[in-house]
């Protein structure tokens, strides 16, 4: 397995979760600006 395509897995992956968190905190009226 070559680095850069480890990196672009990781990248992947935690581009996907944080997409997921930010769906989930987007839901709540948590930040009121």
């Amino acid at each position: 397995m070559d680095s850069r395509e480890a990196a672009q897995a990781v990248f992947s992956s935690m581009s996907r979760s944080l997409q997921k968190y930010l769906r989930l905190t987007r839901q709540q009226p948590y930040f009121t600006r």
